[in-house]
């Protein structure tokens, strides 16, 4: 067995889809945000979703996954964009959280 075919065999599983693993991403990221103030168990819960699925991620890219094509910046800087929101949300959803009479009691 040569390198070559045992490497074309080794990588040979299905293409790396990348912009699905983002949007997993920036759901948790969202989620968290948004309702993080009411529930904080939110918050460890998204760091450990995260952190499982980075190295996840990164297991299937070394073993399983081809090499992923070439990519620009442009889906990090759509990416970064959106996430420049988060706070301005967290801002106005914890604003009505905690105003909020009917989840914290007076």
């Amino acid at each position: 067995c040569t390198t070559m075919t045992w490497y074309k065999w080794f990588n040979g599983g299905s293409e790396y889809m990348i912009h699905f693993k983002y949007s997993d991403a920036l759901n948790v990221c969202f989620v968290c945000i948004m309702y993080g103030l009411a529930m904080p168990i939110l918050f460890p819960i998204a760091m450990i979703t995260l952190r499982l699925q980075r190295l996840s991620e990164m297991t299937a890219v070394a073993w399983v996954a081809r090499l992923p094509p070439a990519m620009g910046n442009s889906l990090n800087n759509n990416v970064l964009h959106m996430l420049q929101w988060a706070p301005l949300f967290l801002l106005m959803n914890g604003f009505w959280i905690v105003d909020n009479r009917s989840i914290f009691n007076n």
